[in-house]
């Protein structure tokens, strides 16, 4: 028997990765045991299980800025995956193993039975217009506790998009005061029963199952006074800490594999991340991915900055 120790946040996607590992290697009995929660959460979890020196997950499925803060605290074990080189560089990286297994575009979600798209903010500039005040919902970008999605965005926006662009969009939240929420699929669900109109930052992946699940009026817009961003939704990350080393590696394989990443598109508003994969959704070649390592190294910096200017929101 072998046994296999995964963490996530991404609770649905991993039933189905479960089943579709077993499938794979059906002559082999697997013993998988999860933890699941909000990312931050789990972050803070594998932080503590290396505090106390305890075994931790073998492999972690995650939003990308997760899996880069665990290999930022040496979280991570080095693997060089026989799948690497299907990809392109900078979607994975074997010093602390991580990998996408998924892309998903990040823009502004509005609800499509109170806003026509004509009348939904084109830009991020228009999206932090006071016309908004009262309107609008954005993922925590101060108060961490569940996720971390508002905070990466402004961190890359001010890298991507420059500082100048970064000063302005802050200035418009402070004077909007937007509605918060810890939990981004709360705050798409929030837009889409129309207690808030428009909600930044929001994936594709989220508000897709709202559309798809739950028929919510929900539509996703890419500001197009910004370069297309685009992060990984989930990655997959070896841990350090984990025991079942073999195993890990045969499950973190099989994410990348094209195997896994055909399914992966059955997944609303997911791109597989593998190249040749077919997928209903279309990324520009411009689009710009985000966090990279450098970005989250900085989050702490721009966190107090950040608490400094809107509170903690």
């Amino acid at each position: 028997m072998k046994k296999l120790v995964i963490y996530t946040s991404f609770s649905f996607m991993l039933d189905s990765f479960d089943l579709a590992f077993r499938e794979k290697f059906k002559d082999i009995h697997f013993h998988i045991i999860t933890f699941r929660d909000h990312p931050e959460r789990v972050l803070q979890h594998i932080k503590r299980e290396a505090q106390v020196n305890v075994p931790s997950a073998d492999i972690v499925i995650g939003p990308h800025w997760m899996v880069l803060d665990l290999q930022l605290h040496g979280l991570l074990r080095p693997y060089e995956s026989s799948e690497f080189d299907a990809y392109p560089e900078g979607f994975y990286d074997p010093r602390g193993a991580w990998c996408g297994m998924a892309l998903s575009p990040v823009g502004i979600a509005y609800n499509t039975s109170l806003l026509s798209p004509d009348a939904a903010p084109k830009t991020l500039d228009e999206a932090v217009d006071v016309r908004w005040s009262g309107k609008l919902a954005v993922h925590s970008i101060t108060q961490n506790s569940e996720g971390r999605m508002g905070l990466a965005y402004l961190v890359s926006l001010a890298r991507i998009a420059g500082r100048r662009k970064y000063e302005k969009i802050v200035d418009g939240l402070v004077a909007v005061k937007p509605a918060t929420y810890e939990c981004m699929p709360e705050m798409a669900l929030a837009v889409g029963r129309g207690d808030k109109l428009i909600g930044f930052p929001a994936t594709l992946a989220c508000i897709s199952y709202y559309i798809d699940i739950q028929n919510r009026p929900l539509a996703l817009s890419m500001p197009s006074d910004i370069p297309y961003f685009v992060t990984f939704s989930p990655t997959i990350g070896l841990v350090a800490g984990g025991e079942n080393a073999e195993t890990a590696e045969m499950a973190f394989d099989f994410a990348l594999s094209k195997d896994w990443q055909e399914r992966v598109g059955a997944f609303g508003g997911k791109i597989p991340a593998r190249p040749g994969v077919d997928s209903y959704v279309r990324l520009p070649e411009s689009f710009m991915l985000f966090p990279t390592l450098d970005d989250v190294a900085s989050h702490q910096n721009y966190l107090e900055e950040l608490r400094k200017r809107i509170g903690r929101n």
